[in-house]
């Protein structure tokens, strides 16, 4: 009972109009949460959380039109003070609070985060407050479509250094269609719902006018929302995959280097990846090796994380930017995926880029290298190679192969080490397919070539009308 009168009394110094009565409230209130017995006291008495939260974001924007109204040390303070006791209170009863609150929390520090397109002062602590309240797997799952794309765009805008507009669709700058299979530019129709997604040229080719080594603390928080925005089951990633593609493709080369933020791109960026990778592979195909570049500049990291985020990453990039040779007969010889020998070559020097990276791998120095101990592998003969194409054979099961499988002692960086090797295998096997294809393509173009097919008829015919006795002659 006394915890619930001193929180009754606080709340009511709350709503004072004196600003010195209003900021003590909030000293006083920080105190109280302090304590766990107080949470749950007040928790417990069946309290709406709500109009709590509704109070202190009611004084964050008090506190706020006087520091803009009157910029000076003391309202800043007193500004940075309420939002952190949001924060403080958000952190305290996310996990109790009803669907209807937490929808509330979540519009409350997304939408006032920035005004007039610019992030506000206190922009940090709220985003971490956002982070907490989206971590917890219910509130994130809550969400709906134009939340979900207000916090991406409020995120993606903030870090690219773009004007932020909540409210709006997602989508970059109408400029041109970008579904197209080649990237060229051309137009073509959405099959997706919600209509096409348009974004310009400029954005997906130019490069930024300057770069950054390192990303300020909010921008790391804004990128942490993203990935944790992106757990969500329902994340409508096929309907917004070539915009969320492009923010991506703008933040590796806005951050060309290694930066804290760098993990947390990777990790959302793979979840994009392993749900369009099947649903949507024109996407794939239209950004891939657009990204691929940047993707592969992390190989030398230090961080043990972003280098399984890395070989994630280029596992479902692989088949899209270095693909196979297929061709057809009657397409006159270029490759299946409609970019013709100009493709092939672009696919060998993928290729090449990502085996001298394995290759390199062991002659890294600040790190211990991703190598295979044979100490961890279980060398045998798999049971369906035994039996002349049985079902269920070697090669189906992750690590497990033909001659050799996991064993006792293969641990997690065993299993980067496996995929790191697997990608230089892959790697040299399509560097000598496509290389093959490309000359035998070459032979059969230079037979096949009106001047060759001339002069082959002519020599058939001359050797046609030379008699008997001169062929004798000539042989």
């Amino acid at each position: 009972m006394a915890a619930l009168r001193e929180f009754e009394s606080i709340c009511a110094h709350l709503e004072a109009d004196k600003v010195k009565e209003r900021a003590a409230a909030v000293s006083q209130f920080r105190d109280f949460l302090a304590s766990k017995r107080n949470v749950a006291a007040v928790t417990h008495s069946g309290h709406s959380w709500l109009r709590t939260l509704q109070l202190l974001f009611s004084i964050v924007i008090k506190e706020r039109n006087a520091s803009v109204a009157k910029p000076t040390a003391a309202n800043a303070q007193r500004l940075d003070d309420a939002a952190q006791l949001v924060r403080a209170l958000v952190e305290k009863v996310h996990r109790v609070v009803s669907r209807k609150t937490a929808k509330a929390i979540v519009a409350h520090l997304t939408q006032t985060s920035a005004v007039q397109g610019k992030l506000q002062q206190y922009a940090l602590t709220y985003m971490k407050a956002l982070r907490t309240v989206l971590a917890y797997p219910p509130h994130v799952e809550h969400l709906d479509e134009r939340q979900w794309t207000d916090i991406v765009t409020l995120c993606f805008s903030a870090v690219l250094g773009d004007k932020i507009k909540i409210g709006q669709d997602f989508a970059d700058d109408a400029a041109m269609d970008i579904d197209d299979d080649d990237g060229d530019g051309g137009h073509g129709e959405n099959g997706q719902g919600g209509g096409a997604l348009r974004a310009g040229l400029d954005e997906e080719l130019a490069h930024p006018s300057k770069t950054r080594r390192t990303a300020t603390p909010t921008e790391i928080e804004l990128v942490g929302v993203i990935e944790v925005v992106f757990r969500s089951k329902s994340s409508p990633f096929l309907v917004y995959a070539q915009a969320i593609f492009r923010k991506f493709l703008r933040f590796l080369r806005l951050f060309p280097a290694e930066t804290t933020a760098h993990l947390s791109a990777l990790v959302a960026l793979n979840r994009v990846f392993a749900e369009v990778d099947l649903n949507d592979q024109r996407s794939m195909r239209r950004i891939g090796p657009h990204l691929w570049r940047h993707v592969l500049a992390l190989w030398p990291t230090k961080s043990a994380s972003l280098k399984e985020q890395v070989v994630m990453a280029l596992r479902y990039l692989f088949p899209f930017v270095v693909p196979p040779p297929l061709r057809s007969s009657t397409d006159g010889g270029a490759s299946a995926n409609g970019a013709g020998v100009a493709g092939d070559l672009a696919a060998i020097a993928r290729a090449k880029e990502l085996y001298e990276a394995v290759l390199a791998e062991p002659s890294i120095r600040w790190r211990d290298a991703y190598v295979l101990d044979l100490d961890a592998l279980r060398l045998g003969l798999d049971s369906g190679s035994l039996g002349g194409g049985g079902g269920g054979g070697g090669g189906a099961r992750a690590y497990d192969a033909q001659t050799f499988r996991l064993g006792t002692g293969f641990d997690d960086k065993h299993a980067v080490a496996w995929g790191v090797v697997e990608l230089g295998a892959d790697a040299l096997a399509r560097i000598y397919e496509v290389e093959d294809a490309v000359g035998a393509q070459g032979a059969v173009d230079e037979m096949m070539s009106p001047t060759k097919r001339g002069k082959r008829r002519k020599v058939r015919l001359v050797s046609l009308t030379r008699s008997p006795s001169s062929r004798l002659r000539t042989n």
